[in-house]
């Protein structure tokens, strides 16, 4: 019998996220209004910090490790959906 290891929280921190939290976190964030063009011209790391203050997570926002995790899984999920898009195109 295997038992469950239970979270995998970021740096090992229980205070930080899990890496479901980390790809929920992504997900929402690329249904949010900091995917549009109002905030088109702030860089990545910036939206992110206004998305995770807005939604709470102050502490999220103020923690380098979990912003850097957090905007990986965004990067790739965008990557991904480009990659499936250019693939269903004829060409």
């Amino acid at each position: 019998m295997t038992t469950d290891p239970g979270p995998s929280f970021i740096g090992g921190d229980p205070s930080a996220v899990t890496d479901s939290d980390a790809h929920a976190l992504a997900g929402e964030f690329l249904n949010s209004g900091y995917r549009g063009q109002e905030y088109a011209n702030w860089p990545i790391e910036r939206r992110l910090e206004g998305f995770l203050r807005r939604r709470g997570l102050s502490r999220h926002a103020n923690d380098g490790d979990v912003c850097n995790v957090i905007t990986d899984r965004i990067m790739a999920r965008v990557s991904d959906t480009r990659r499936a898009a250019s693939t269903a195109l004829p060409g």
